[in-house]
Formats: C-alpha cells, structure tokens, sequence
C-alpha cells in the first residue's frame, strides 16, 4: 500500500543519513503497525548510538587533556 512504500522511504532516508554520519536522524512514527515499529526501534538505535559516541568523545578529550601517554589514544592505536 502506499502508506507501507512512504514508511519504508522514511525509515530508508534515515538510515541513509545515519550511514553518512548524522546520528540526530530520526524518523517520524506516524502508526503502530510494524512500520511503526521498524521507525520507533530506528529512533532508539540512534539515540544510543548518538549517547555512545558522544561519551566516547568524551572519553578521548579527557584523555588527550590528562596527557596520557598510556591513554585511550594509545591503547586504540595498537
């Protein structure tokens, strides 16, 4: 049906711009049949993926500012 082809482009373009780097996509739910479902689980995949990268930016400012030699910078390089 129409409203299955306009879901599956929503949650196509948001996965497109999540591919590209852009972990504030989201995609809108508009029903709660397994589109909306297949949307819902997409929004909080980004979400945690956008929460995982951010502490790990986190983590890598800390560890460039404490200098640390034996540091994440480090131990991620070998």
């Amino acid at each position: 049906s129409i409203h299955e082809i306009a879901s599956d482009d929503v949650v196509r373009d948001g996965l497109g711009a999540v591919e590209q780097g852009d972990l504030s996509a989201r995609v809108e739910v508009a029903s709660a049949d397994e589109f909306g479902q297949l949307g819902a689980g997409f929004n909080r995949m980004a979400v945690r993926l956008a929460e995982r990268d951010e502490a790990a930016q986190v983590a890598l400012e800390v560890d460039r500012w404490v200098g640390g030699e034996h540091g994440l910078d480090r131990c991620c390089r070998e």
